[in-house]
């Protein structure tokens, strides 16, 4: 199944999941096909967008609620305050990027919010071989490795959306 097949089906299922999805960003190109799948479900989309980004137009937004924070630093923190947990599909540097960011900031708590990689296609397997291999060379804890769990089907990451956060939020990076 392509990338963004996936990515709409995923969409599709959280809508009947009633799960809200928290995006950030204004969506463009495969993410913004994917939220309008979501949108045209009847799903509630919440957009975060860094200020400065509204000025390449908010045409991806259409059908969703959308949250102007001042900068970037701000769009991360309201994510990660209005997401219960997230899933972090296929994409380039940012994705990484902020998948970094997601595993290692917990909450106020400082229990750190489930991360579910859609492993598409084994798009993630390298980076998971690298996980394990710090894991293992203990540049990584045994706790920071659990928040990330991988799925490689639509149905296992809505299953395990459900299992651990209780299907109330997810967010997907540009």
């Amino acid at each position: 199944m392509a990338y963004l097949e996936f990515t709409r089906d995923l969409c599709v299922g959280l809508v009947q999941a009633d799960v809200v999805l928290v995006h950030s960003g204004i969506p463009v190109g495969m993410t913004a096909a994917a939220v309008q799948a979501a949108v045209a479900a009847g799903g509630q989309v919440i957009c975060v967008v860094p200020h400065m980004a509204l000025r390449s137009g908010t045409e991806g937004a259409r059908g969703c609620e959308v949250h102007v924070t001042r900068s970037t630093d701000g769009c991360r923190q309201l994510v990660r305050r209005l997401a219960d947990g997230f899933i972090v599909l296929p994409g380039g540097l940012s994705t990484f990027d902020q998948l970094g960011d997601l595993a290692t900031s917990g909450n106020p708590a400082g229990v750190a919010k489930p991360v579910v990689l859609a492993n598409q296609g084994g798009f993630f397997d390298p980076l998971v071989a690298q996980l394990d291999r710090a894991l293992a060379e203990d540049f990584v804890t045994v706790a920071e490795r659990s928040t990330i769990k991988v799925v490689d089907t639509v149905d296992g990451v809505l299953s395990r959306l459900g299992a651990i956060t209780g299907e109330t939020a997810v967010y997907q990076p540009r």
